[in-house]
């Protein structure tokens, strides 16, 4: 299974950016693993922006955008 951590375990996040905390178990293919929690991700339109660890650790942070871009965009009206 791509995230060992059961849905109790999960911290409540505030604000714009979460933090995801993802460990992928030894006898797991690690390229599924990582896709899986990318298309959980994209399904919430969350945008990726960072990633931390790696494949030899058998762990990673991926660090998501949950607000929707707005490409520079502002509600003032000119």
């Amino acid at each position: 299974m791509m995230n060992e951590t059961s849905e109790k375990d999960h911290v409540r996040y505030r604000g714009r950016y979460y933090a995801e905390y993802v460990r992928v178990a030894s006898s797991t293919d690690h390229q599924r693993a990582v896709q899986e929690a990318l298309d959980s991700g994209s399904e919430k339109s969350w945008h990726l922006v960072g990633v931390e660890g790696g494949v030899p650790q058998c762990a990673a942070i991926l660090f998501w955008d949950t607000e929707p871009p707005n490409f520079g965009r502002t509600n003032r009206a000119r």
